[in-house]
């Protein structure tokens, strides 16, 4: 049984019966189905009990290896109690604001420690009839923390008589219309009246108590059969027993009866003859229809503890989404970043063999920005166009050769004396850098007087002893050039 579908329970005091059904509608189909039954033990609480069969049931599940996604519960009517409430409003969302109070003045009783759910019956200007049923939350409480505790968070928990008029209006050929349906389980009776609509107008139930079940059917449909108030008479009164106790004479009405259809299908799986009650399996395979409620209202959960497995599976989903979307950012950002790293890797390699021809050409000049540094080499080009084409005069900037030619000439007049060692010489277009060493510091100085006596302006920019050697750096420039 590997597909997945939809669990229903049938839950009493002692027993369960659930039916697993491969979708809802008009896809449903039984997969599986079993029934489970404890010993009720009155010394212990009902809590206790109701964890019995809760972990019957996850056992009977894990052995036949049902794979559901989602649980309906039906609880058997002794656990609840119905009244007839007229309610001023129709619309369903003003009625579920105001059916505690309506119960409460309607009962006379306070019903704050109740789970109220309610059906609407018939609805006209003067307001609706409504069926309310009533239910102890401890009761509800106990089972569903029992199957809480063995993984089965249900959807829905509804009256066992709702999940009967689902199994009806689902599990046959066409949809009962103008019919009386009683359907009798091992323990209760069920009565409906279906008019025009697929909700029953009347929905009775109650326990058997060993009655005999001629007797109460001739009794109760009558009684049933009054209560409907219908525009069309009811065509035909059906029937279901699951002990198959009732005679033939027990369906003398006065009108066509016969047995309910939507039985036919369970009845006739063979899946389902190991079930001995099987109206109690037709609860089940309603209350698995949680999907088809189209009155939320019903649903008694909704009332004292709404299910939120939807909502948690959402946030986890949400949750998976948002981190799987980080990551692939993440990713992508990574991505893009390598992409532009290695295509600005020839522009980077380009930078720098042009940082270290600019420093060559530009004798040793530092690297500003590159918008300068083709300024500078646009203006020294053009200096270098007018050098060659003679545009400029000896009065303005002078060809290095001639700078190097005065300044040679300074040096050999007191090298000798001062024994003058250059260790190097920086040509720039303003400027010549100096440095070098002399036997001591008043030979420096003599060094220095020289070059500025052949029309040099001179700067000193270090003056230091190393070693018995006297070591310089100065900058020279032409006389009256701006430093």
């Amino acid at each position: 049984m590997e597909n997945q579908g939809f669990l229903g329970l049938y839950i009493s005091r002692d027993r369960a019966c659930a039916a697993l059904l491969s979708g809802q509608g008009k896809d449903k189909k039984l997969i599986g189905c079993f029934e489970a039954a404890v010993e009720y033990d009155h010394d212990t609480s009902q809590a206790a009990n109701f964890a019995a069969v809760a972990e019957k049931i996850a056992a009977e599940c894990k052995q036949q290896n049902f794979k559901f996604a989602e649980v309906g519960v039906a609880v058997d009517s002794s656990f609840y109690m119905q009244h007839d409430i007229h309610s001023e409003f129709t619309e369903p969302k003003q009625i579920a604001q105001t059916i505690r109070f309506d119960t409460e003045e309607t009962l006379a009783n306070d019903v704050s420690d109740m789970a109220i759910a309610f059906r609407i019956k018939t609805s006209s200007e003067k307001g609706s009839n409504l069926s309310v049923l009533t239910a102890a939350k401890k009761i509800l409480n106990d089972i569903l923390t029992a199957l809480q505790a063995k993984g089965l968070d249900p959807v829905t928990i509804e009256p066992d008589s709702n999940c009967l008029a689902k199994f009806f209006n689902n599990f046959s050929a066409a949809t009962p219309r103008n019919r009386m349906l009683a359907a009798l389980s091992s323990t209760n009776a069920y009565l409906f009246v279906f008019a025009g609509e697929n909700r029953p107008i009347v929905t009775r139930s109650f326990p058997l108590n060993d009655q005999n079940r001629d007797q109460l059917i001739q009794r109760e449909v009558p009684i049933t059969l009054a209560l409907s108030d219908t525009e069309q008479p009811i065509e035909s009164v059906e029937l279901f027993d699951s002990a198959q106790q009732l005679s033939s004479t027990a369906a003398n009405f006065g009108i066509e009866s016969g047995p309910i259809p939507a039985f036919e299908l369970i009845t006739s799986d063979p899946k389902t003859e190991t079930i001995t009650d099987k109206t109690a399996l037709a609860i089940a395979c309603g209350a698995a229809m949680t999907h088809l409620e189209k009155e939320p209202h019903i649903n008694f959960r909704n009332d004292f503890s709404p299910f939120m497995g939807k909502r948690l599976r959402m946030e986890r989903t949400l949750k998976i989404a948002s981190v799987s979307v980080c990551v692939a950012i993440i990713l992508l950002s990574g991505y893009l970043h390598w992409q532009l790293f290695h295509k600005k890797e020839p522009l980077r390699r380009l930078e720098k063999q042009f940082i270290k021809d600019y420093s060559d050409v530009m004798m040793g000049a530092k690297f500003d920005k590159p918008g300068n540094a083709v300024k500078k080499l646009q203006g020294e080009l053009r200096r270098i166009k007018e050098v060659k084409s003679g545009q400029l005069s000896i009065t303005g900037e002078q060809a290095i050769a001639a700078k190097l030619t005065r300044l040679l000439e300074a040096f050999n007049k007191c090298a000798k004396k001062t024994n003058l060692n250059v260790r190097e010489i920086s040509i720039s277009a303003k400027s010549i850098r100096v440095d070098g060493d002399t036997s001591g510091r008043p030979y420096t100085l003599e060094l220095l007087e020289a070059i500025r006596a052949v029309g040099f302006d001179v700067v000193p920019q270090r003056l230091a002893s190393e070693g018995g050697r006297d070591i310089f750096a100065a900058t020279v420039t032409i006389k009256g050039e701006q430093k």
